[in-house]
């Protein structure tokens, strides 16, 4: 409780102070998985959206508003239903 106490008294002009604050409290190899975590999934996202329309959660509230099979492949891919 107190890291979110202190990044709030210290007021806005120390921002970069609280950052690095953080990241030395927290470990460098936190922030390393973090941006790594982070660069897999914009190249997932790529990828995924190379074959599909949509992404699994979309495709799934659309089955649920709809009501009917929705395609997830894109058009003229192998499975495609349109």
């Amino acid at each position: 409780m107190s890291l979110v106490t202190n990044n709030y008294t210290k007021g806005a002009s120390n921002t970069a102070g609280s950052v690095s604050h953080t990241v030395r409290q927290f470990g460098g190899a936190k922030l390393v998985f973090v941006l790594t975590a982070l660069a897999l999934q914009l190249w997932w996202s790529q990828t995924w959206l190379s074959h599909f329309l949509f992404g699994p959660a979309e495709w799934l509230g659309r089955v649920a508003t709809y009501r009917s099979g929705q395609s997830l492949r894109r058009r003229g891919e192998p499975g495609w239903v349109g």
